[in-house]
This record gives C-alpha cells, sequence and structure tokens, in this order.
C-alpha cells in the first residue's frame, strides 16, 4: 500500500498543509490560516466575514475647501492687522536717546 500524498498549502505549493479553512476547505500552511471565533479561516474567507470595510467617520463640519480658505483669511487678517498696527507707531518713538555726533568721542 503507498502512502497518501501530502496536501500543499494553496498559497504556497511548496510548503504542506498545516490544516484546513473551515469555510472554503482548502488546506493552507500555517502562516495562513488565522483562528477566527474558534475556528481557522484563510485570509480570503477572514474578509469576506468581516464584510466591506467601513469609511472612517469624519467629523460634521465645514468642508476642506472651505476651512482652507477661512484659514488663509485668518492669517491675512492677522498679519494685515500686524502690519497696520506698525505703521500706527510713532516714528519718534526713540526721541529721548541721543543721538550720536560724529567724529565725537564719548
Amino acid at each position: 500500500m503507498t502512502a497518501p500524498a501530502a496536501i500543499a498549502c494553496a498559497l504556497h505549493p511548496q510548503r504542506p498543509a498545516a490544516g484546513r479553512c473551515e469555510r472554503c476547505g482548502r488546506g493552507f500552511c500555517r502562516e495562513c490560516l488565522t483562528p477566527h471565533a474558534g475556528r481557522l479561516a484563510c485570509a480570503a474567507c477572514l474578509r469576506e466575514l468581516a464584510g466591506p470595510a467601513a469609511a472612517p467617520a469624519r467629523a460634521p463640519g465645514l468642508p476642506s475647501g472651505l476651512a482652507a480658505l477661512l484659514g488663509l483669511i485668518l492669517l491675512w487678517s492677522v498679519y494685515a492687522g500686524l502690519g497696520w498696527g506698525l505703521a500706527r507707531l510713532p516714528s519718534d518713538g526713540h526721541s529721548d536717546v541721543p543721538t550720536p555726533v560724529h567724529g565725537s568721542r564719548p
């Protein structure tokens, strides 16, 4: 009598199968099988069991383009306000500091 042929992994034919996916019944090596809910499953069956990936939830608020525009307006306003404030400073703000006379030594 001859020995039965070893089952190969469905994804890695050079490796022997360590078990079968309990959903699809194909043989897989240890790296390809994952325990899920007390059963062994392959990656394809795990994706089907998980269902479609949910889109990440966005916080309600402004659309990103509008938020960027409002941010630029705010930045420009701060910059313009600082410029306006600096322009309003008196030019003789340092009148109490004596001006050195050229050619004189202290």
